[in-house]
């Protein structure tokens, strides 16, 4: 329970933080641009500018459609996962509870055989004091 529990608050804080970068993400790129792009990095990065040009044109082209699917499909796959995780804590439940059950079936035959073993050896033991 307190796992689905901290499943729900993830749900939740991924789709805060999708609407926020839904809204916030153009308004930011606004920004940016009016003040003459973004800062200068004060370290040279170890990765090729190319591969960044590369890496900002294709998130450039992801459209906010795009962006709700790839959350979606996120949501979804988590969504799969806790569904699968409490099928599978209850399926152990279950067959924890059929053990114990034959357990308690078994015990009980076992019983049942030293009672009547009990029952028969006073049975033949009063028929061995008629015949003497």
């Amino acid at each position: 329970m307190v796992k689905l529990f901290f499943v729900g608050i993830a749900i939740v804080i991924l789709v805060v933080v999708g609407a926020f970068a839904a809204v916030f993400t153009p308004l930011l790129a606004g920004v940016d641009r009016n003040l003459g792009g973004s800062p200068r990095m004060p370290f040279h990065s170890p990765v090729p500018q190319p591969a960044v040009d590369t890496f900002h044109g294709l998130l450039a082209q992801a459209t906010p459609s795009v962006w709700l699917t790839g959350v979606l499909g996120l949501l979804a796959l988590l969504l799969v996962y806790s569904v699968g995780n409490l099928v599978a804590h209850l399926a152990r439940r279950w067959k924890q509870h059929r053990k114990q059950n034959a357990e308690l079936r078994w015990r009980a035959q076992v019983m049942a055989a030293r009672e009547q073993a009990a029952a028969s050896a006073e049975a033949a033991a009063t028929y061995e004091a008629l015949w003497e």
